[in-house]
Formats: C-alpha cells, structure tokens, sequence
C-alpha cells in the first residue's frame, strides 16, 4: 500500500522548556493544519526531540518547514519520508464483533498483541512499520470502537539532517 504523496514526516529537536509545544502547535493550527500523530522525547535536560505526521502538498510544506525553523524553541529541523525512513510506530485498538479465531488471525497476520476484553471485543497492540498499519485499519475499519497511534516511533533520519546556524 503505498502512503499519500502528500504525507509529511519531521523530526524536530527543540529547547526542553515550559510552551514549546503550544508554540509549535500554534504554527500548524494558524495554518489549519491538521497533526496526525505526535511524539515527544526528552532528548537531555536542554533538549527534546517532537516528531511530526501530517498532510500537505510540496510547495505548502517548504513554507512550513520555513517557519519551523525561524523559531526561536527550534534548534534543528529534519524531514523525512514515512515510505523509507520510518521503521516502527505503536498502535493500539479496540475492536467490536471479534471472537477468539478474529484474536488467532490479527497475533499471525499482524503479529499483534490481542486482549479478549469481553465475548465481542478485542483489544489489539501492534508494533510495526507505518504501512502494516495501515493495511490493518483498512481491514478492520468496520470494527475498530476506538484507536490511538502514537505517532512516529523509531525513525532513521540521519541523512536529512537541516541543522540551524
């Protein structure tokens, strides 16, 4: 399954203090844009490193990766692709009408995690590529209750590196 073309990917690393992420998110919601998954890390006690998910055409994200990178929190913006450079993202879902054969499929298929919460739902966890997880709530989109993606995970961004003078 190949991912949307207008599909964005940045690593951030920003000064650990009190406001960065309302900053940030301030630059992406004055845009009307939309984040679709977010992960923050302590990177030491002087840094963090945010990693950013979100849809926008190509002549739109040059813009925005413009601002990013005048921000005073900013100290480094890097860009990627969630096709190459990402390796691993958190999933976890609550899904309906499942039984104990659904819970056997999703382990082997998907080498998910699966809870039997009740005769009828299911919880799964699945750690995996971008795409896997996609492809997974494409086949269950009709059972899905409720779902959390933690945003970007483990990512290999060493080669996109824009660093800040």
């Amino acid at each position: 399954m190949a991912i949307d073309e207008n599909k964005r990917f940045v690593v951030l690393r920003v000064l650990n203090i009190p406001g960065v992420m309302e900053r940030i998110s301030s630059i992406f919601a004055r845009r009307g844009i939309n984040i679709d998954t977010i992960t923050v890390g302590v990177i030491n006690g002087k840094s963090s490193q945010i990693s950013l998910t979100f849809s926008l055409p190509q002549d739109k994200f040059e813009n925005i990766l413009k601002v990013l990178e005048k921000n005073p929190c900013v100290i480094e913006v890097k860009t990627g692709s969630l096709e190459s450079d990402v390796v691993r993202e958190a999933f976890v879902a609550v899904l309906r009408d499942c039984d104990t054969s659904v819970s056997d499929y999703i382990r082997i298929r998907y080498r998910a995690r699966t809870t039997l919460l009740s005769e009828s739902r299911l919880l799964v966890e699945l750690l995996a590529d971008p795409r896997t997880i996609n492809e997974f709530k494409e086949e269950f989109a009709d059972r899905i209750e409720s779902f959390s993606r933690s945003g970007v995970m483990i990512h290999t961004l060493n080669h996109y590196g824009k660093l800040k003078a």
